[in-house]
């Protein structure tokens, strides 16, 4: 039958009948998406996470995957959400609101008051709950206008202005060749940006800052590609020997090259992760079995599938466990590396320092690396700060 022949009372019958056949939709997909996820089926669908899978595989918008995965993460904390979503009482966009307030102790409380109730009511509800303070009153001038008044003994300082509020990069294509990029430095990234057109005055004499950033941001990149992907100009002609455990730069460098950059994981169908980032290099035949460091036993995989390839060969509660084991030694060793250098250093010193080294004209951030480098090296706090203003000098220039 047409809905075109169908009686105003059909109509409106069917279209509450397809509502609630639609929310019973959503609750089914929700526990399909868990299911998926606990058989990394994501994974072995050549997708990097869920979030993929899901705009990918499932054609899914970025909206609808972030609303039902979010769901999906609350159903897992509490499954007696998923009943919830199929009677109707709750739906996703609330979850996204309530999430964060959500624990054991209220989750059905705040669910069972939040039923029925509109996206302002929500608000309403939430302000109720979990009060805020109040948002400071921030008055704009619409000129500003500079006067010089005597101080008045005892009088007490003006209020400091309130600090704005923090505002995200915008990112923007405009143009094939051109893309708009709107952001708020800090004061210390801008100190860096001052210095960097000062040094750069003979390569760059207009100081044009597009030209500044786009070149520190290739130096950047040639440093990760250095760091990350062992990628040099002048490749030795000869392969060092290298210790037991480690991957010679030149193994690392032909590795990434053959793979083109791309994890090399195919699923069923032939289709391959397209991820680019969080790249590692994945011994085939694991070196725990024997496999060797060269070129044909490495391909280069994204972390999830990486990791993926570890749990089916040696089971996911081995990794968790070398995974926790790794963290906590991290932890341990960064402990005693603070213990071993935090007491002999006198924060005093380093901090006139820093702030003599940044009057002189040099980047705040060059002046902390350069003299957390002279602490780690050596015994910085029981240095005059004279003798560790002129180190930090000569490393600087």
């Amino acid at each position: 039958m047409q809905h075109t022949s169908l009686s105003d009372e059909d109509l409106v019958s069917q279209i509450a009948s397809l509502c609630l056949e639609g929310r019973r939709l959503v609750a089914r997909l929700i526990a399909y998406l868990i299911e998926v996820e606990d058989r990394a089926l994501d994974k072995k669908s050549a997708c990097s996470s869920m979030w993929t899978f899901c705009t990918e595989r499932l054609n899914m918008s970025e909206g609808e995957t972030s609303r039902r995965l979010n769901a999906a993460k609350l159903v897992r904390k509490f499954p007696s959400v998923l009943g919830r979503l199929e009677r109707s009482d709750v739906h996703l966009s609330a979850l996204r609101k309530l999430g964060p307030y959500l624990n054991e102790e209220n989750v059905d409380a705040i669910l069972d008051e939040a039923k029925g109730k509109t996206r302002s009511q929500l608000d309403e509800m939430i302000a109720l709950r979990f009060p805020r303070p109040n948002a400071p009153t921030v008055e704009i001038p619409v000129a500003r206008i500079v006067t010089t008044t005597p101080a008045t003994a005892g009088a007490p300082p003006p209020p400091a202005p309130a600090p704005p509020a923090a505002c995200p990069p915008r990112v923007e294509p405009l143009s094939a060749t051109g893309v708009l990029l709107q952001m708020t430095m800090t004061a210390d990234g801008y100190a860096d940006l001052k210095r960097a057109k000062e040094l750069l005055d003979h390569s760059i004499p207009d100081g044009d800052t597009v030209k500044v950033i786009e070149r520190a941001l290739r130096t950047l990149v040639e440093e990760l590609e250095k760091d990350r992907r062992a990628k040099t100009s002048r490749p030795q002609a000869g392969m060092r020997a290298s210790k037991p455990g480690h991957i010679p730069a030149a193994t690392r460098r032909d590795v990434f090259a053959r793979d083109g950059e791309q994890c090399t994981y195919f699923d069923s169908e032939g289709r391959r992760c397209e991820s680019r980032t969080r790249l590692e290099l994945d011994h085939i035949q694991p070196r725990a079995l024997g496999g060797a460091d060269d070129v044909s036993n490495l391909r280069v995989r994204c972390r999830p599938h990486n990791l993926h390839a570890a749990e089916e060969i040696f089971g996911k509660e081995h990794v968790a466990t070398r995974i926790h084991c790794c963290q906590q030694q991290w932890i341990r060793r960064a402990g005693e590396k603070r213990r071993h250098v935090g007491p002999s250093v006198t924060s005093d010193v380093l901090e006139q320092a820093t702030r003599g080294l940044v009057n002189m004209g040099f980047g705040a951030s060059a002046v902390k690396k350069t003299l957390h480098a002279i602490v780690e090296r050596r015994d910085a706090g029981e240095q005059p700060l004279p003798e560790l203003l002129r180190e930090a000098i000569a490393a600087l220039t």
